[in-house]
């Protein structure tokens, strides 16, 4: 076997920006809006929770500085989380898999099918309610999933978990033989 290794242009390099992403179903935009409101009313519980019983030595200053916080935090949320989501997409290729997210820090991430090791489907309760679920990929060497791809219909996850393992399988095969 011949190693061979040659060098590429710059130029030569396939643009990331030609890669068509897949959204993610709009219907998890409402799933992360309701585990915020949830966090949200919660964080609210505990600022009344301060003012109508409030410690030793508390002053109410606390409370309106709490409650300034929250505010601004709501605001926020309902202006950030439709943005990021807009950003979160993912394609499937025939080697890899490449997944985009981030609204102020943009990341996007090709995960070989040669490299992955592992992956599963998983639910929360409130995603169960519209019917998505989360694909996790894990890779050699790590106890969390090297890619997560949130907001895809449960059925979707699912046959694309077959395909990653069926291209995973295949590409070992294919190394194996060169």
């Amino acid at each position: 076997m011949i190693f061979d290794n040659p060098q590429i242009a710059s130029n030569d390099l396939p643009q990331i920006e030609q890669i068509e992403f897949i959204k993610l179903e709009r219907d998890y935009l409402k799933v992360l809006i309701i585990y915020r409101m949830i966090f949200l009313v919660l964080a609210l519980i505990g600022l009344f929770a301060l003012y109508f019983f409030p410690p030793e030595d508390y002053q109410m200053s606390f409370f309106y500085f709490g409650m300034g916080a929250w505010l601004v935090l709501f605001v926020a949320s309902m202006i950030l989380i439709p943005m990021a989501f807009r950003i979160k997409g993912y394609a499937q290729r025939f080697r890899d898999l490449v997944y985009r997210s981030g609204l102020i820090v943009r990341t996007i991430t090709a995960l070989p099918f040669n490299r992955v090791q592992h992956v599963d489907v998983k639910q929360g309760p409130i995603e169960r309610m519209f019917d998505l679920a989360s694909l996790n990929i894990y890779t050699a060497g790590g106890q969390s999933s090297d890619v997560s791809i949130p907001g895809l219909k449960n059925a979707d996850a699912l046959k694309l978990k077959e395909y990653i393992l069926k291209r995973t399988l295949d590409q070992k095969e294919y190394d194996e033989e060169e």
